[in-house]
């Protein structure tokens, strides 16, 4: 994960709400980055937005099988 990264490109930022100049109006935000390597691959990203923080996803399942759709999401206290 990249946060605040402004070399070599610029990446993990966040624009302020209602902000018009691009120099010192962002605040750091996740950014996900990832390398996989062969000939095929299944790469499953869940992004969750939280307003508090707390992300309430347990688990996530997966098949490794590239012509997979399905994933089992688990919420806490589901």
């Amino acid at each position: 994960m990249i946060i605040a990264q402004r070399t070599p490109i610029f990446l993990g930022w966040r624009k302020r709400s209602g902000a018009d100049s691009e120099d010192f109006e962002h605040y750091h935000a996740p950014c996900l980055q990832y390398i996989a390597h062969g000939k095929e691959c299944r790469i499953v990203t869940v992004l969750y937005p939280s307003n508090n923080g707390q992300v309430a996803i347990e688990k996530l399942e997966a098949s490794s099988d590239i012509n997979s759709t399905e994933i089992i999401l688990t919420i806490f206290g589901s």
